[in-house]
């Protein structure tokens, strides 16, 4: 074992470069950059950000969010209680649980910009809460606290492809084509 990045304080300073001056806010996962040889380029998520480890370089660096938690797609995005993280297999795209904000979104590496995938991201008011997801097109479904994530398939630009996701009790899955466009939100049973 061989501690590699975290201030072992906490607190929220995203922007440390040193690796053991890192402070991480209530860690969530850490995806290998399947490109970088030797497993040296990580991506690490936490609450509000996702951020860049050169474990050869002893870098880090913000890759997308920041200090404080919110909702915002496209450039200089917030996020709002990240719970899971995939990379796909050509490295230019991140998926993950915005929990919080009742959405998956996707993370372009390349223009750190981000877009929401699936959910609507409202407030969701009935009891209980979790009764009230809904299948549909991506924009028009309804999530409640999205959490775990797996792939069929990493690379978006193949073939069709699915992902799985938890949401309270349930396992949903999500179909999309080479554009990510939406084609079936359902419940599996």
């Amino acid at each position: 074992m061989h501690w590699i990045a975290g201030a072992a304080v906490g607190g929220t300073a995203h922007h440390r470069t040193s690796l053991a001056q890192t402070d991480f806010v209530s860690l969530r996962k850490v995806v290998i950059d399947p490109l970088t040889p030797g497993g040296t380029k990580l991506y690490a998520c936490d609450q509000s950000s996702i951020r860049v480890i050169d474990t050869r370089l002893d870098r880090c660096e913000l890759l997308v969010g920041g200090d404080w938690t919110g909702m915002k797609d496209g450039g200089e995005p917030k996020f709002n209680g990240i719970s899971d993280m995939l990379i796909t297999a050509d490295g230019r795209t991140l998926l993950i649980t915005d929990t919080s904000n009742n959405r998956i979104r996707s993370v372009d590496i390349m223009s750190r910009s981000a877009r929401t995938v699936c959910g609507t991201g409202g407030v969701i008011l009935s009891w209980p809460p979790w009764a009230a997801q809904t299948d549909g097109p991506g924009a028009e479904a309804v999530l409640y606290r999205p959490e775990q994530l797996a792939f069929d398939e990493t690379d978006f630009s193949t073939r069709e492809s699915q992902i799985y996701f938890t949401a309270r009790d349930r396992i949903i899955k999500y179909n999309f084509n080479q554009s990510m466009a939406l084609l079936a939100l359902e419940y599996v049973r």
